[in-house]
C-alpha cells in the first residue's frame, strides 16, 4: 500500500503528487514568515526617518510578498486600487528581485475631496 503525503489547502485536501505546478498553500501563516503590523511600521520607518508615519495599520511587505507568490505567476499584472503606503509596489519589486519575475503592478490612490 502506498501512502500518500497531503496537505490541506483552504478548501480541498491535495496530495503533493497531484501538485504539478507551484505549492500547496498552508492555512496558518505565522508572524515570523509573513510579518505583522509592529515590523510593517518598522519598515516604513526606515523610509521615512524624520516623520511619524502618516498610515494607522500598514500591512508588512512580506505578508504581501506571500500573498502575491501564491496568486500569481512570474509576468502577472498586480493591481493595487488602494495604494497608499505603496506596499504592493515594494512586495512585487522584492519578488522581482528574488524569484527573477516580471510581474508589473499598478497603483491607484483615490484622494477624496
Amino acid at each position: 500500500m502506498v501512502q500518500k503525503k497531503w496537505r490541506w489547502s483552504s478548501k480541498n485536501k491535495k496530495f503533493l503528487s497531484e501538485v504539478q505546478e507551484g505549492t500547496v498553500t498552508l492555512t496558518i501563516w505565522l508572524h515570523s514568515e509573513v510579518g505583522h503590523n509592529q515590523s510593517a511600521k518598522q519598515e516604513l520607518k526606515k523610509i521615512f526617518p524624520e516623520q511619524n508615519s502618516p498610515f494607522e495599520t500598514p500591512r508588512p511587505s512580506s505578508l504581501i510578498e506571500r500573498i502575491i507568490q501564491i496568486a500569481t505567476k512570474s509576468d502577472d499584472i498586480i493591481l493595487d486600487s488602494y495604494a497608499g503606503s505603496g506596499t504592493s509596489a515594494h512586495a512585487v519589486l522584492n519578488l522581482n528581485k528574488e524569484d527573477g519575475g516580471k510581474r508589473k503592478f499598478i497603483l491607484v490612490e483615490m484622494m477624496l475631496c
